[in-house]
């Protein structure tokens, strides 16, 4: 037996929410990477940032994608045709960046 009113509000209660249901549409092809050191502050990718890559989207100009430059990851601004400076250097591009989650660490 309860007693008193139920809450109205116990009827617009959401449901609890799904990050994956936003931010990763193809998971199959999608990976996450953490940064590790500053070198891609000029694309506002700092120390400690979550990258979400897809390796299923086709990257269009300007956006930032996962390359492997020599063996190496890198990050990289996509244009095309995808030319680098020295171009005798091997480039396969990974997958595109599809968003960035800042951490932000609270004392």
């Amino acid at each position: 037996m309860t007693t008193g009113f139920p809450s109205p509000a116990q009827y617009y209660r959401e449901k609890n929410m799904n990050l994956n249901e936003y931010l990763v549409p193809h998971p199959e092809s999608t990976f996450f990477m953490r940064v590790k050191g500053s070198s891609y502050e000029e694309f506002e990718v700092y120390k400690d940032d979550v990258l979400i890559i897809d390796r299923s989207c086709t990257p269009r100009d300007y956006d930032l994608v996962l390359a492997i430059v020599d063996g190496r990851r890198s990050l990289m601004r996509y244009k095309r045709p995808l030319m680098l400076q020295g171009s005798d250097t091997a480039t396969e591009i990974w997958g595109t960046v599809t968003c960035v989650i800042h951490l932000k660490r609270f004392p």
